[in-house]
């Protein structure tokens, strides 16, 4: 009688851990009110904004404190608000998204809850999860405009032009499916890459020209990144423009700083405020000859651009890859630092590129004009083919924006295109209604990496781990 019933007795723990691991399992699955999954979602997705923004700034901190490793442990020297503000960004960020994802969350239950035909499921407030007419998700969407004023105004447009170029994409693929029509050249395997290479020149251009129609913080990472110190920008600008340079004598004397000719061996680069060019003894005072300018470029751009790749891939890693990184930390940790190597050194090469067309121009012209600094975008954009092809569309689309956007304002400038109070807004409403019924509705016609990162924070948080 022992003998029969020890199976009994043995099986009968592991009976109880199946059913109760099937109860969780089913709990887990189970859909709540989404009231409750939009405050989860929003409360979920600020802390995760917040965290990452000022993870990023700490590691950036870091690598700037690479060459002091006593002031890495001290805290005050890491992340006092003295040396580390980004407080109100990463406020900001995370009300952003916070607000995006747990107002269309809330916005489309309500839609689904009470606009959806009646089912004899008498569990009706759990019926939102499941798949909503169209009209849901371009009406949730586009009520969201609102939290686009938790950005600042600068990078409004930004935010705006960059997620209208993938509503673009989208419905290019939608229409493309469909057989509806097909742009030429699309099937160029370097359409992406033409498309960042016109969009950089356009960049590189208003770095040089016209500045205020680039974001300050983006113009700000250019000049810290490129070779050219803003001092001297500001003179060539006026220069190509045939203006005369009005503090003449600050360029001179900044230029006798720089350089290392010392006292008679150096001489005065401008003797005139309105000279035909400004040379290279002006804009690389600090180096003598163009070659030595061109690799001290090379080493000064890997140098300043290295820590913010790297930054970037550790979070990407941290946040959206983790548990690839868990299962397989050495290939994953390998494959991302093969991946930032490579990226850095597009960048790198692309900062260099554009240093060496400006020499080579100086040394073969005695002249200037603002569309050399257009023409020397174009080409040192050709680096692009350094960096991997699954990299090069998100890149493409990264710059886009910020070009369209320095047209848009120049065109503005000149009186070519009216300004519309608020469209901002408008046109945010509009992108993400479209997004979120591709999202929703047509997932395959958008970019792998846009639909893993719409997954990533529009997945009911419930289910998220």
């Amino acid at each position: 009688e022992v003998k029969s019933q020890s199976p009994r007795q043995t099986s009968a723990p592991t009976s109880t851990n199946e059913q109760d691991s099937t109860q969780h399992q089913q709990q887990q699955q189970q859909p709540r009110h989404y009231t409750r999954e939009a405050l989860d979602t929003f409360v979920y997705n600020f802390v995760l904004s917040y965290g990452v923004r000022s993870l990023l700034s700490v590691v950036l901190r870091v690598f700037l404190l690479r060459s002091r490793p006593r002031d890495i442990l001290s805290l005050r020297n890491l992340v006092s608000e003295k040396v580390l503000i980004v407080r109100e960004e990463a406020v900001r960020l995370g009300l952003f998204i916070g607000g995006i994802t747990g107002g269309y969350t809330l916005i489309k239950g309500f839609l689904q809850e009470n606009f959806s035909p009646k089912t004899n499921n008498n569990n009706n407030n759990n019926n939102w999860q499941k798949r909503s007419p169209g009209w849901h998700s371009l009406l949730a969407g586009g009520l969201m405009g609102w939290t686009l004023a938790f950005q600042t105004k600068s990078n409004q447009r930004t935010i705006v032009l960059y997620l209208l170029a993938r509503l673009v994409q989208c419905g290019y693929n939608a229409l493309k499916n469909r057989g509806y029509w097909h742009f030429w050249g699309s099937d160029w395997q370097h359409g992406d890459s033409l498309l960042f290479i016109l969009s950089s020149a356009q960049i590189m251009y208003a770095y040089v020209m016209r500045p205020e129609t680039l974001p300050a913080s983006y113009y700000h990472f250019i000049v810290r990144t490129g070779p050219i110190p803003e001092k001297i920008l500001s003179a060539v600008r006026l220069n190509a423009r045939g203006l005369p340079i009005p503090n003449m004598d600050e360029i001179v004397e900044f230029c006798r700083r720089q350089s290392p000719l010392k006292g008679s061996s150096f001489v005065a680069p401008l003797t005139t405020p309105l000279p035909d060019i400004l040379g290279c003894d002006v804009l690389h005072s600090h180096t003598i000859g163009c070659a030595n300018q061109v690799v001290k470029t090379a080493i000064d751009s890997t140098r300043r651009i290295a820590p913010v790749y790297a930054s970037l891939t550790l979070i990407s890693l941290l946040v959206f890859s983790w548990r690839k990184m868990l299962r397989q930390p050495i290939k994953t940790l390998i494959n991302a630092a093969f991946g930032c190597a490579q990226s850095t050194t597009f960048l790198a090469s692309f900062v260099t590129l554009y240093m060496g067309m400006i020499c080579l121009h100086r040394k073969t012209f005695s002249w200037d004009h603002r569309f050399i600094y257009f023409f020397a975008g174009l080409v040192s954009s050709t680096s692009i083919f350094l960096e991997r092809k699954s990299r090069r569309s998100e890149l493409a689309l990264y710059a886009l924006p910020r070009a369209l956007d320095s047209a848009f304002l120049q065109l503005v400038d000149r009186k070519w295109l009216p300004t519309v109070p608020h469209g901002e807004v408008l046109l945010f409403s509009i992108t993400m209604a479209g997004l979120m019924y591709f999202f929703e509705h047509e997932p395959t016609t958008m970019s792998p990496y846009l639909l893993n990162i719409f997954k990533f924070f529009f997945r009911p948080r419930h289910l998220a781990l």
